[in-house]
């Protein structure tokens, strides 16, 4: 699968900003369909168990399931993409 990190100060998360890092993650990711279920949770509760083959993790503690219309998240994607810059 795919891993986006959200770096914030705090607790408080914008939804917009959950909604690009799952949009990512999803288009990332190795599923397909026209819905897509992206796993949220903090950076500590990622483990990666050991002998575990690279990119294969588990996720503990308080983790929120997000539900990506991909054909919805188009223009999020598009967006996003203008918005990168490469240095």
């Amino acid at each position: 699968g795919s891993h986006v990190v959200i770096r914030c100060h705090d607790q408080n998360l914008d939804d917009e900003v959950v909604q690009d890092a799952a949009a990512l993650a999803a288009r990332q990711s190795k599923c397909h369909g026209a819905t897509i279920k992206v796993s949220l949770t903090r950076c500590r509760d990622v483990k990666k168990p050991p002998g575990a083959k690279p990119g294969l993790v588990q996720l503990t503690g308080n983790v929120r399931t997000i539900t990506v219309n991909m054909s919805e998240a188009e223009k999020r994607l598009q967006r996003l993409d203008n918005t990168c810059l490469v240095n």
